[in-house]
């Protein structure tokens, strides 16, 4: 039922057609409930699979291989495109966010976006989506969007990425890009702002200074080459 309120509450406020929306509870692993899966997404002509989440829909030890492939497996056999929400997990040494499990649920991924919110306000819920992997692609540029309430529909409008809780997501030079855009500043000062190392920091514009991104004024002073240079890294 909240699925579907949600669903029409979103149909209603883009001013979209009508669209069906099933649920099924499922308390076995994927593989497992296979065949019933299959005849329900055949009786009903499902195209999209919203699987929420992962975790429940492989089963057993998420770090092992015999569930990330079985999982592909089962998935591969309903041939119909899907939506896979899973959690996280921190890479201990690069602090990287990835799919909580064996490396294999990346892997077989065609793309894979992490999604991030703020802390949400009585009326509206800012998110960002960051692209992390891709199979079949370049990586798509980060994207932000707000979504309105009003209790009867709600409206989804597309923003740039630049809210401070979504600041550290955004990779290093694109962060170090969106802080100059108020004005120059010192190494120091970027690293403070973006919760970047200083040694980092002073590596990434390096880079940007060789590609023409930005310009060092004066002795620990950088800038913006240009606002268009600052927009290619966004």
């Amino acid at each position: 039922y909240i699925a579907q309120r949600n669903a029409k509450y979103l149909q209603e406020g883009l001013g979209l057609p009508a669209f069906p929306l099933y649920h099924r509870r499922c308390t076995t692993p994927l593989a497992d409930d296979l065949e019933r899966v299959a005849n329900q997404v055949k009786d009903i002509g499902a195209e999209v699979l919203i699987i929420d989440s992962l975790a429940r829909a492989s089963g057993g030890d998420l770090n092992k291989t015999e569930g990330a492939n079985a999982f592909f497996d089962a998935l591969d056999k309903l041939g119909a495109t899907s939506l896979i929400l899973a959690q996280t997990s921190k890479d201990i040494e690069s602090k990287r966010k990835t799919i909580y499990g064996n490396a294999l649920f990346t892997y077989y991924s065609r793309s894979i976006f992490e999604l991030c919110s703020s802390e949400p306000s009585e009326d509206y819920l800012d998110v960002a989506l960051f692209h992390r992997w891709a199979n079949l692609s370049k990586l798509h540029p980060d994207m932000g969007f707000r979504f309105s309430f009003n209790g009867q529909h709600t409206t989804v409008e597309r923003q740039s990425v630049s809210i401070a809780e979504f600041l550290g997501k955004v990779r290093g030079q694109k962060a170090i890009a969106e802080e100059l855009k108020s004005g120059s500043k010192s190494a120091k000062d970027l690293a403070e702002r973006t919760g970047i190392s200083l040694t980092t920091i002073k590596t990434l514009l390096t880079r940007m200074k060789k590609r023409g991104a930005v310009i060092n004024i004066e002795r620990d002073l950088w800038g913006l080459a240009s606002i268009e240079g600052s927009n290619q890294l966004l």
